[in-house]
């Protein structure tokens, strides 16, 4: 008998039982974008503040300031990830995630890693709700942010543009060594918590940190409020604490989206936040009008900063979307932070999943 049917058997066999009993899925996506940029920051630090090769999810080409360019990129929209979920009986099942990026343009998720660490849990789903422990998504940056920011993952995206803070702290990146727990919904509300234990109070290990967020969602009306902090535990005086609101409301074929954040950031590095110490205000609107399979995105933001002697930004993006399928999408747009950067995007995404 031919030897790779022999193998393939085998392996059949030993998987067949698990199926039974589990829920395996792998997942992703790939996405390329033709970018060309006009830098117009008037010093260097605001070109680091405000730039696409920024840290977390952020990854884009930094334009040398002053001047112009074309790249081809995939700003931080190629995936892949496996999800598990088993049966248990009595109303529970088990969960287990991981999921890394990866660039499609040069198959390098960050620094010289193919593939980088997103979030990755294990965890119960039951009556109680879903409890996680692991690298976790953010209840600050899921609820409203990221999923309120139809061009996320775009050169036009509005984090750490003018129109989202950016930063693990902010609407990048994930929350290390973390317990989740999210509610299940009751009357359209439901309730997200993460919570970091004190593991020696060293600041590296950014103990004892919390995100927390109350979201109710019920027809064409979605309303939040959420919040993080950072504690200064080990008395080096770096304290990161933030607040949001917000609220969308769909109507036919048009979805309004508004979001405004307060933020007090004391000496926390730019690589955790985004770099602006002092007391800081974000706001965020997001326009939506379908036609069909395409749609018209626009957004606009605004960033104050009272500190590091940073001007106000404001951010405006537009953007023509069409789905060619439910997973493959294409579009153009353009993105301008003010006294910082203007791009021009033409991309594709596609999804995929087993």
């Amino acid at each position: 008998m031919n030897k790779k049917i022999v193998f393939a058997a085998v392996v059949a066999g030993f998987a067949l039982p698990f199926a039974a009993h589990a829920d395996v899925k792998v997942y992703g996506a790939a996405q390329s974008e033709l970018v060309s940029g006009s830098d117009d920051a008037p010093d260097a630090t605001a070109d680091q503040i405000f730039s696409r090769a920024g840290t977390g999810d952020n990854k884009g080409t930094a334009i040398t300031a002053g001047q112009d360019s074309v790249s081809e990129e995939d700003d931080a929209r190629g995936r892949i990830g496996v999800k598990a979920s088993e049966d248990l009986g009595n109303g529970l099942k088990g969960i287990a995630k991981f999921e890394y990026r990866t660039d499609t343009t040069d198959n390098v998720g960050k620094g010289t890693l193919v593939l980088a660490p997103r979030d990755s849990m294990v965890g119960l789903k039951g009556g109680f709700g879903t409890v996680m422990m692991g690298r976790l998504k953010s209840p600050y940056k899921y609820t409203g942010g990221v999923k309120y920011d139809k061009l996320v993952t775009t050169a036009m995206e509005a984090r750490g543009n003018g129109g989202m803070s950016n930063g693990a702290y902010g609407h990048s990146g994930f929350l290390d060594k973390t317990i989740g727990w999210n509610s299940p919904k009751m009357s359209g509300v439901q309730v997200k918590l993460n919570y970091r234990l004190d593991e020696g109070g060293t600041n590296g290990e950014a103990a004892g940190q919390y995100a927390l967020a109350v979201e109710y969602a019920n027809g064409p009306i979605n309303a939040f409020v959420a919040t993080i902090d950072r504690d200064d535990h080990d008395g080096n005086g770096q304290n990161y604490s933030a607040v949001k609101v917000g609220g969308a409301y769909t109507t036919g074929p048009i979805n309004v989206r508004l979001q405004y954040e307060m933020i007090t950031n004391e000496n926390i590095a730019a690589a955790t936040d985004d770099g602006k110490e002092g007391d800081e205000t974000i706001l965020f609107l997001g326009f939506t009008y379908k036609m069909g399979k395409s749609s018209v995105v626009v957004q606009f933001g605004q960033n104050t900063v009272d500190g590091n002697n940073f001007n106000d930004v404001t951010y405006i993006a537009l953007a023509l979307w069409h789905k060619l399928s439910k997973s493959t999408s294409a579009w153009i747009g353009y993105r301008s932070t003010s006294d910082v950067e203007g791009v021009i995007a033409i991309g594709m995404r596609k999804g995929f999943s087993s």
